[in-house]
């Protein structure tokens, strides 16, 4: 029998020869495959051969990542205050210089003191953050009352003496602080804490730096992901109190991780104050820009790794493509100016030569 030699797609491919005695061997079609084909279809069924278990009930690849990223250190899931994802107030431009549209105002309950009302105005993420994170003191330890200094004015701008408090994302809290016998104090104002944890108001009061509740502050503002905290400010000895106190509790490393980058000093100023920071009477804190504020919201560095930066890389590139487009309207303008002088000051020539022509005519 004469072989057959079949073409697929203009290349030729084996000669196939029917067998002898077959029924089809005089009506066969053949139709070649080419390897290209072959090897697609092979590259589609290896991911599914490999998702499915093995026969002995080993997870596939794809699901032991799924679990470790669950298993990420980190705080669970919704742990946190109980903002709305969408709120009314609006935080414009930086924390030295800006504003609030709708602000929301902290209100002393059995939790909070606020001592002036009319600085105790923020965006509501922020007071929403303040108000829970003394309720989970308060529900460690009883009795607590946490001591709310400046946040900013209702309209925001300029709140003498702080030279930020401007956009409503910053908060002056005092420290929490307890007398010689171990019962909590609450003083009438702000208390300077020397390094060992100690200070005196004009009376002659003694006070001493509380370092459980203090730390349970803290680690409800860090411990939380809903809405992210930039800085708590505070003195350096202050700090080694708290990192002290968290591990004496045995807090998980990702926690201690971030407060060890979360709070401390800002090192400002000169001598003592530059080298130990400024907040040696409260606690300063300050928080991103909320998503719903931006573009109009400005951050600034540092961004920390567990902060969620995918909403401000949008508005770098829209602050880019303004400023081209700026540039572009700027540079055809001058362009449209210096074309507009160089016609005038040909049409005054014409004009020249018009006239003195005439005045030749007339002579």
């Amino acid at each position: 029998m004469r072989p057959i030699r079949a073409r697929a797609g203009g290349r030729a491919t084996k000669t196939l020869r029917p067998a002898r005695g077959h029924p089809l061997c005089c009506s066969i079609v053949r139709a070649a495959v080419p390897a290209a084909t072959l090897a697609c279809a092979l590259a589609l069924a290896l991911p599914a051969a490999r998702a499915q278990p093995d026969a002995a009930g080993e997870p596939a690849p794809s699901e032991t990542a799924d679990a470790g990223a669950a298993d990420a250190p980190g705080p669970p899931d919704g742990h946190g205050p109980s903002t709305p994802e969408r709120t009314r107030s609006r935080s414009v431009g930086r924390t030295n210089h800006g504003w609030i549209l709708r602000s929301a105002q902290l209100e002393s309950d059995d939790h909070v003191r606020v001592r002036h009302p009319g600085h105790a105005h923020g965006v509501q993420e922020l007071v929403d953050l303040l108000a829970w994170a003394a309720g989970e003191v308060a529900r460690a330890h009883p009795g607590s009352v946490m001591h709310v200094g400046d946040l900013s004015k209702r309209r925001g701008g300029r709140l003498r003496p702080h030279r930020s408090h401007r956009a409503g994302r910053d908060a002056d809290i005092g420290f929490y602080l307890k007398g010689n016998d171990g019962e909590p104090l609450m003083p009438r104002r702000f208390i300077e804490m020397n390094h060992a944890g100690k200070g005196t108001d004009r009376s002659g009061t003694v006070y001493h730096f509380d370092d459980a509740r203090n730390w349970a502050f803290v680690a409800a503002l860090v411990g939380q992901d809903v809405v992210p905290v930039q800085y708590v400010m505070c003195v350096q000895p202050l700090k080694e109190r708290l990192m002290a106190e968290g591990r004496r509790q045995g807090a998980p490393e990702w926690l201690l991780a971030r407060v060890e980058q979360v709070v401390g000093p800002r090192h400002t100023g000169r001598g003592r104050r530059r080298r130990y920071g400024t907040h040696d009477s409260h606690f300063h804190i300050r928080i991103y820009c909320p998503r719903d504020d931006r573009p109009r919201c400005r951050d600034s560095a540092p961004f920390w790794d567990w902060v969620d930066r995918s909403t401000l890389e949008p508005e770098r590139r829209r602050r880019t493509r303004r400023r081209r487009v700026r540039r572009r309207r700027g540079r055809g303008s001058a362009r449209r100016g210096s074309d507009a002088r160089r016609r005038g000051s040909a049409a005054r020539r014409r004009s020249r030569r018009r006239g003195s022509r005439g005045s030749s005519m007339r002579r």
